[in-house]
């Protein structure tokens, strides 16, 4: 039989243990929080903070853009995979070079939850479209998709 006195420092030591790794978990799923509960204030906060275009930006983003081919005389549709480890951040403008460049934002809500976000400027080419699933209560970045020529 154990004694009391050996086992509460034992139980002590499990219990404070516990309290830390308890305390560790609570701080990653702070840092991991959605930043707003609507999705054109996660968008602001997305676009101005490059930490949360890493951490909501899923595992892997789809990146389109049209090349030159050497097969057709028109630009091909290219799209590239790449791990949110590859990923070069910023992905988006911020708000303020949004609102310096002339940048409209079109906002396209899905059926599902998921968000369709445009930005274009207008009389130029520039045609930016931004894909995010709903996960959970937040966004995700699953795809940039750059239509200029």
């Amino acid at each position: 039989m154990i004694s009391s006195s050996r086992l509460t420092p034992r139980l002590m030591i499990a219990i404070g243990a516990l309290g830390i790794a308890t305390a560790a978990a609570g701080s990653a799923q702070a840092a991991a929080a959605c930043p707003a509960g609507d999705f054109t204030s996660f968008f602001r906060a997305f676009a101005n903070s490059t930490e949360v275009q890493r951490q909501f930006s899923a595992t892997s983003v789809d990146f389109s853009a049209y090349e030159a081919s050497d097969d057709t005389p028109d630009p091909v549709m290219v799209t590239r995979n790449r791990p949110r480890e590859a990923i070069q951040y910023p992905v988006i403008p911020n708000t303020a070079q949004q609102r310096t460049e002339g940048l409209r934002t079109r906002f396209l809500a899905q059926s599902n939850g998921d968000q369709i976000v445009d930005l274009t400027k207008p009389d130029t080419d520039y045609q930016l479209r931004f894909v995010f699933s709903r996960v959970g209560a937040c966004w995700e970045l699953e795809a940039k998709i750059d239509q200029s020529l």
